[in-house]
């Protein structure tokens, strides 16, 4: 499988691929409507990744969008 490009732990690992500007704010929804949610009070955006390179570029998106972010990291033993 490595051959044709599939790695192994691919949701861990897997980086923010490159979107044309013009595309961007339609991918940033399909992560949303995918994997986050938008908390009932205020205006609070949650995304769930297990790529830290997703994350980071996921987190520069919303930046240069001038939006207030930030990453919060947990680890399997801290959910268990």
């Amino acid at each position: 499988m490595e051959k044709l490009g599939v790695s192994a732990n691919k949701s861990l690992t897997v980086p923010f691929p490159e979107v044309p500007e013009e595309f961007l704010p339609s991918f940033v929804r399909g992560v949303i409507d995918g994997d986050g949610w938008v908390q009932k009070t205020g205006y609070v955006m949650n995304v769930t990744s297990g790529s830290l390179l997703f994350s980071e570029g996921l987190l520069s998106v919303y930046q240069s969008w001038n939006l207030r972010s930030e990453i919060t990291k947990f680890s399997i033993s801290h959910l268990g």
